[in-house]
């Protein structure tokens, strides 16, 4: 992807080798390193991003077993994602939400961005499928799980739910027609 830029956001101890690693491979021109921004100007970044991509090792301690909130807000402001393939991503996340790869297969990783990148259908389709998720995974449908349940510890006993309607099993949107690559 000739014209593809990679920025990134904030500080840490790891940048300065960041910086010159974009700079040994040639690359400094195209990654570009940006300083802390406030929430509100993160939520306009992330929502002008063309294709988020969360590089999580599924070898690494906690990989399979912690969820990044990353993934559901890139879904939230309708950015198409690339994401590694972790249990625990496969337990929330369909195929037709996200496209995933192998951990540690960078070919795979850029021949899913590349995937997206050429097929506006697909990014369209999987854009539309992950509004859907959010929509029924927000705060106002979700409080209700999270609270029947901190209820029931505090009780020692278990409460019902406020609303019937609500799933307790995460949602997911049946086979795809973009599920084929």
């Amino acid at each position: 992807m000739p014209d593809a830029e990679f920025h990134i956001y904030g500080e840490g101890p790891a940048k300065g080798s960041l910086i010159r690693l974009a700079d040994s491979l040639g690359l400094g021109d195209r990654v570009t390193f940006h300083g802390l921004l406030p929430t509100e100007q993160i939520v306009q970044v992330m929502a002008d991003t063309d294709l988020a991509v969360e590089p999580k090792r599924s070898s690494s301690q906690f990989g399979n077993e912690a969820l990044s909130m990353k993934i559901f807000e890139f879904m939230a402001v309708g950015v198409p994602l690339v994401v590694s393939r972790t249990r625990i991503h496969q337990y929330y996340y369909s195929d037709a939400l996200v496209k995933y790869y192998d951990s540690d297969d960078d070919e795979e990783l850029a021949s899913k961005m590349v995937l997206l990148r050429k097929n506006a259908e697909l990014r369209k389709e999987q854009v539309s499928n992950a509004l859907k998720y959010v929509e029924t995974h927000s705060w106002d449908v979700e409080k209700y799980q999270y609270l029947g349940i901190v209820d029931s510890l505090v009780a020692k006993e278990p409460v019902v739910p406020r609303s019937s309607s609500v799933s307790l099993e995460p949602y997911a949107i049946a086979n795809s027609k973009t599920n084929q690559g």
